[in-house]
């Protein structure tokens, strides 16, 4: 395995830079706060939302057809 290329080793330093300064974010601040209370009403509904999404992905999702293969996938073996 050959070395990683150094844009590659930049970009991935550096999200994780941005990950940590946005999740530590609320860890740092002095100050206490709380979120709106419109914020807390709509968060309520967030995980309705989610699962919601998740069902109708799948609902809509296209079904795979008998002997239609994937684009890109290695021909089925003919059967004996």
């Amino acid at each position: 395995m050959s070395m990683p290329d150094w844009h590659t080793v930049l970009v991935i330093v550096g999200l994780t830079l941005v990950t940590v300064l946005a999740r530590g974010f609320f860890l740092i601040s002095d100050k206490a706060w709380t979120l709106p209370h419109w914020v807390q009403r709509a968060l309520q509904y967030a995980p309705i939302a989610a699962l919601a999404a998740v069902v109708v992905g799948g609902i809509g999702a296209p079904k795979k057809r008998p002997g239609h293969r994937e684009r890109g996938s290695p021909p089925h073996a003919p059967h004996e």
